[in-house]
């Protein structure tokens, strides 16, 4: 129960930060938003194949 009022909290702390980004800095946060998506390509590659490894062992396993 802890866990997802610490997740909420931090969701909506992020949320908030993002809302104060966006009105106070629109046009440098949009002319960064080119780079930030090029960035976050990377990043889901690398977490989403993280999940590939566990099963590969699992197979392994079996």
């Amino acid at each position: 129960m802890a866990t997802s009022r610490f997740i909420l909290l931090c969701v909506l702390v992020a949320a908030a930060a993002a809302l104060l980004l966006l009105t106070g800095h629109g046009p440098h946060v949009v002319g960064y938003l080119p780079f930030l998506v090029l960035f976050a390509c990377p990043l889901m590659h690398v977490f989403m194949h993280h999940g590939h490894h566990r099963q590969e062992t699992d197979h392994r396993r079996r």
